[in-house]
């Protein structure tokens, strides 16, 4: 299932977060008896009533670093921080911290009109007259950037380019 091949009669889960032996002990604690698990994180857990040692495999997201290259047109921002500003607004959309915004999680696509809209919520005086992003510099495209079920894309800030027209 999207580039992650699933053993049959198994669980696939990919998670982000948590110690490896709570991750672990989640799933076994949900996971009906007789099926199996997919992935590349093993853990041992004793079984609490019958004693026995069962294996359960998880994966961990494959990060996938993003470029990100915006212009803004100042229009009534009297921001004089307007640059450090939008990559902040940028970085509070990929962590999920505006609302209505579920930001970058395990297999969520990177959408350049999407993160635009949450960039004007947070600074409405400006107009955004261009939103790319892409895995390199040199990839940047206005296309929503796919990233799968076992890839989570992260945003650091010394990878966001403003150019800001007065």
């Amino acid at each position: 299932y999207d580039t992650v091949s699933i053993l049959p009669h198994s669980v696939y889960c990919c998670v982000d977060g948590g110690t490896n032996e709570d991750v672990a002990n989640a799933i076994f604690a949900v996971k009906s008896s007789g099926c199996g698990y997919t992935g590349d994180v093993s853990v041992q857990i004793r079984d609490e009533w019958f004693g026995a040692l069962y294996t359960v495999k998880f994966n961990r997201p494959q990060i996938v670093d993003v470029h990100v290259s915006v212009t803004v047109d100042r229009g009534t921002s009297a921001s004089t921080e307007l640059e450090e500003t939008v990559k902040n607004a940028i970085l509070s959309f990929a962590n999920g911290e505006i609302s209505g915004y579920t930001g970058l999680n395990i297999g969520t696509e990177v959408s350049p009109f999407e993160m635009a809209a949450g960039i004007n919520t947070l600074i409405p005086g400006i107009t955004i007259k261009n939103l790319k992003v892409g895995t390199s510099e040199e990839s940047l495209s206005t296309d929503e950037l796919d990233i799968h079920v076992n890839q989570k894309a992260e945003i650091a800030y010394e990878n966001i380019k403003v150019i800001i027209n007065e």
